[in-house]
């Protein structure tokens, strides 16, 4: 195994263009048929869906997210040297 570019024992990884079109598009279908779901199902559809999409708890765990992935690469990838700094 040839070192990858955060370090000796992780390889390196590439992802094609089709994987993350198919996963994008996949999404945005699963998210279209909640929609229309809710509009099947209730009557304020609308208010339903931004309450879930702007829940407090939601919100946070989405940061949460960021956050850890943000402090997983700060970690996990090489830092670079400062030349004539």
């Amino acid at each position: 195994m040839s070192p990858g570019p955060a370090g000796p024992y992780i390889p390196e990884m590439t992802m094609a263009i089709g994987a993350v079109l198919v996963a994008g598009l996949v999404s945005a279908l699963l998210g279209w048929a909640a929609g229309a779901m809710l509009e099947h199902l209730t009557r304020r559809a609308d208010t339903v869906w931004t309450i879930t999409a702007a829940d407090g708890a939601a919100s946070v765990v989405v940061v949460a997210l960021h956050l850890v992935v943000g402090t997983t690469l700060i970690i996990g990838l090489p830092a670079r040297s400062r030349r004539g700094a």
